[in-house]
């Protein structure tokens, strides 16, 4: 019975694990929306004539569209991808060792009620 006792903590366990694997996941998912909704303040504020123009002006805006704003979509896209599928991989590794668990303790439980039934014989 210890054997039994001992899977249904892990099993407990393993539960708690996907529980918090999960709210990590819309957690996350709020951050990416978040994320996609400031995209836009990489190129703030705009430049204009009368805020200020010319060479180093031109240069600020390059570097804002080169390397801030394609840092920050590498980040959206790429990055947070990246997360997901670990996430995801990690929440499916998760959901088949809970059903094993499960599997394992259904298992030890009949072949104690088999051991029980003969011993009543």
């Amino acid at each position: 019975m210890s054997s039994i006792t001992a899977l249904m903590e892990l099993l407990r366990v393993k539960k708690d694990q996907l529980r918090r694997l999960l709210i990590c996941q819309a957690n996350l998912n709020q951050s990416q929306s978040s994320f996609f909704a400031n995209e836009y303040l990489c190129m703030e504020p705009k430049l204009t004539p009368t805020s200020w123009e010319g060479s180093l002006a031109n240069e600020f805006n390059w570097l804002r569209e080169s390397g801030i704003l394609t840092n920050y979509q590498e980040i959206e896209t790429t990055q947070f991808n990246d997360v997901f599928r670990m996430l995801n991989d990690t929440i499916r590794r998760v959901e088949l060792e809970i059903q094993l668990i499960e599997q394992q303790i259904a298992a030890l439980q009949e072949a104690e009620r088999k051991r029980a039934a003969k011993a009543n014989k």
